[in-house]
């Protein structure tokens, strides 16, 4: 654990001191960055390290606990996005999706609502009596990397379910969409429950 989290303070401290380099015209275009963290487990002492010194008694060996359950983090991507970037085109998802962003969306905020749809479950009400083709809505609360502040919004496949759109209900303005190359489609790519009523 501690050397996880000096790696993670290291990671941190470098990325923190790579910010105060003098500014320069490069810095006016939109950069893409591909963020990795290497985390490295912590590996008990061999019993020769941790031996009672000589002439005192070796402690009772404790049963091993088992590990309390903890819900896996959802996992953050290794998206290739233009970060400072607000609106258009931001770059592909770790698995080469395009992320498109509404005009007042950062490429970061967009990236998370990827990651958000992917973790979120779709459902889709089929009518009998409907004329109109329903189709899977997720309702997602992500929070933008960039303001910090958490927006609620409805993240729904498109009629052939091959993109997924996110956006905050009456504002599409912060909205941001992902379409893979086709015959490759989103609905491959989430959770699906079908209801008939």
């Amino acid at each position: 654990m501690k050397r996880a989290l000096a790696s993670t303070l290291l990671l941190a401290s470098g990325l923190a001191m790579s910010a105060c380099g003098a500014p320069n015209a490069a810095q006016d275009s939109p950069e893409t960055v591909t963020v990795k963290q290497t985390v490295t487990e912590y590996e008990d002492p061999t019993p020769a390290e941790t031996a009672p010194p000589a002439g005192e008694a070796a402690p009772e060996a404790q049963p091993e606990q088992p590990a309390p359950e903890t819900a896996p983090a959802p996992p953050a991507g290794n998206h290739n996005i233009n970060v400072g970037q607000v609106g258009g085109d931001c770059g592909t998802t770790d698995s080469g999706i395009p992320i498109k962003a509404g005009s007042a969306t950062s490429c970061e905020f967009a990236a998370a609502m990827f990651d958000a749809a992917l973790q979120a479950t779709f459902t889709v009400t089929h009518v009998a009596s409907s004329e109109v083709t329903q189709v899977p809505h997720a309702a997602v609360a992500v929070a933008s990397p960039v303001t910090k502040e958490t927006y609620n919004l409805d993240c729904r496949l498109g009629s052939d379910w091959a993109t997924v759109t996110c956006e905050k209900p009456e504002d599409r303005t912060v909205s941001a969409w992902f379409t893979p190359e086709l015959p490759d489609r989103m609905s491959n790519y989430v959770d699906i429950v079908e209801n008939y009523g």
